[in-house]
């Protein structure tokens, strides 16, 4: 087995520079790559055990998920264990199901483990239920929910502005009436979402009618009840969809009503997953930026870690808003 001294020979540098390497510290590019090459060439493991007493750090993050099977997580948990795999870091992940009592206990299991930072995705609960984490004493990124605390990172997208930028094109093309379908208000995505759709009619001099607003848990199968309920109405020409699972469900209502997106009715969606385009017309979606919301979350840990970060806060991210003729549905 190889050990630290060969790879220092291998690449031409010393073994202060290799640890120093190993242990997350900036050194010349030159002598970076030449050190990786080595370590590869060897098939070299450093002995985290020492690494650990020696650094006081076990290069372990900690992620924490309301639901494994939500699409957002799920799209999102590989890219960022490759992230901070990138970064010398390993990941554990831990589903707490969405209850904020079962989030306080692994996030005191993962610090017994003396993981070294947490982040958390929190779009499905409410930022008051989250003063404890301001007593953590490790850095803590919360992903899709602004945490107001001098502790806390938070990361965050533009959801009101791209929801009434959707919804005011929806206006613009001629839709008086536009159906929203948005998850509950106890949510700070559920607020902020029907606040854009709000803000659309408001800013156009038109009112904003309560009677067109379902408020529903983020389930295919109530969004597929909201949107029934809505078509039935018999008011509305078109339908917003604030999240994926809303938006699959409204899709469901539309088919079994005899209708078709984009030509019997207008319809947009937040979130989009890669099933916009298998529709004709393709579907209007608000596209979250996840590359970069992973980016971000990956390079503000390891800049925490490192001493290099002077102020935490919410950062806000935009999203892209893809308008396309399926929101001109329902106005032949």
């Amino acid at each position: 087995m190889a050990n630290i001294r060969e790879v220092a020979k291998r690449s031409g540098v010393s073994v202060g520079t290799v640890s120093r390497y190993l242990n997350g510290v900036k050194i010349r590019d030159d002598n970076a790559e030449a050190i990786a090459r080595a370590i590869e060439a060897l098939d070299y493991h450093p002995n985290l055990i020492g690494r650990a007493l020696t650094t006081q750090r076990t290069y372990a993050i900690g992620v924490l998920v309301a639901s494994a099977a939500n699409v957002f997580v799920s799209s999102s948990i590989g890219k960022l264990e490759t992230a901070f795999e990138k970064q010398g870091y390993s990941s554990l992940f831990i589903d707490f199901h969405g209850d904020v009592d079962v989030l306080k206990e692994k996030v005191e299991f993962l610090k017994r483990r003396f993981v070294d930072g947490l982040v958390i995705f929190l779009s499905e609960v409410d930022a008051e239920h989250l003063e404890f984490l301001e007593t953590v004493n490790i850095p803590v990124i919360v992903v899709d929910n602004p945490v107001e605390s001098g502790m806390v990172d938070s990361i965050v997208v533009n959801n009101a502005t791209s929801a009434r930028e959707m919804v005011g094109a929806m206006i613009d093309a001629g839709h008086k009436r536009v159906g929203v379908i948005a998850p509950s208000q106890e949510t700070y995505v559920g607020r902020r979402r029907l606040k854009g759709w709000t803000e659309a009619f408001e800013s156009r001099g038109l009112p904003a009618r309560s009677q067109d607003v379902r408020l529903c848990a983020p389930s295919k199968d109530e969004g597929f009840a909201a949107a029934c309920s809505l078509i039935d109405q018999g008011e509305v020409t078109a339908l917003f969809s604030c999240n994926y699972y809303l938006a699959l469900g409204a899709l469901k209502a539309i088919s079994r009503r005899g209708l078709h997106p984009g030509m019997d009715i207008g319809f947009a969606s937040f979130d989009d997953f890669d099933f916009s385009d298998v529709m004709y017309p393709s579907l209007s979606v608000i596209r979250q930026p996840m590359g970069e919301i992973i980016d971000v979350v990956a390079s503000r840990m390891c800049s925490r870690l490192n001493g290099d970060v002077d102020e935490v806060g919410i950062q806000t991210l935009s999203c892209s808003v893809n308008i396309t003729d399926s929101i001109r549905g329902g106005l032949q």
